[in-house]
């Protein structure tokens, strides 16, 4: 999805986008809500945010990356 991967562990994925500058920063959080069931956190920043069109931005990037995992979701083999 044209993103960097800045850091990776277990539970937690931090993305970035922009130029040179990393405006755009996803942190992608994972928890168990039950034995076949994980819950998904987006937690969205602004690195030099410039008013409402970088948040409109931001809150975009995030809608794209949600819609993303929910399709990769339902096309998961144990879901069938």
């Amino acid at each position: 999805m044209d993103w960097q991967l800045e850091s990776i562990e277990p539970h937690r994925l931090v993305l970035k986008k922009g130029l040179r500058l990393d405006l755009f920063r996803i942190e992608v959080l994972l928890s168990e809500a039950g034995p076949d069931v994980t819950t998904v956190t987006l937690n969205g920043r602004l690195r030099l945010g410039f008013g409402r069109w970088d948040k409109r931005t931001l809150r975009s990037l995030i809608n794209t990356l949600r819609n993303a995992i929910e399709v990769a979701a339902r096309r998961s083999p144990k879901q069938r």
